[in-house]
Formats: structure tokens, sequence, C-alpha cells
């Protein structure tokens, strides 16, 4: 089980990771055209996936809204 301090702690800890991995690879991708394109054709993707992601919360927040209200 996973006490509150520690989910406190990872979720601080795995956003850095997770800059510090793209930054390592990022610094590389100058340098090598097949991973700029591998980077390029994943941060195209993220952009899509963060835009889905949004419109289904507010879809979900907007359907929860409304119940609220007609009830």
């Amino acid at each position: 089980m996973v006490t509150a301090s520690l989910r406190a702690v990872l979720q601080l800890l795995v956003p850095v990771a997770l800059l510090a991995a793209f930054e390592l690879l990022n610094a590389h991708a100058g340098h090598l055209d097949a991973l700029d394109d591998v980077m390029e054709f994943a941060a195209t993707w993220l952009i899509y996936l963060i835009f889905a992601a949004v419109a289904a919360l507010v879809a979900g927040n907007r359907w929860r809204v409304a119940a609220t209200v007609q009830v």
C-alpha cells in the first residue's frame, strides 16, 4: 500500500524524471536524424492525445453539470 507521503514524493519525482529523460533524448535528437524524426512524431501525437484528454474531461464535466442542473 502506498502511503500519502510516498505518493506525494512520487508525484513530484516522476514528472522530473520524465522531463530529464526527454531532455537527454532531445539533446541528441539534433545530431541523429532518425531520433529527430521519432521525437517529432511523438511530440505531434502527444499534442493530439492532450487535446483528446481535455475534450473528454470537458465533455464529462459538462454531462455531470447538466445532470445536476436537471435534478
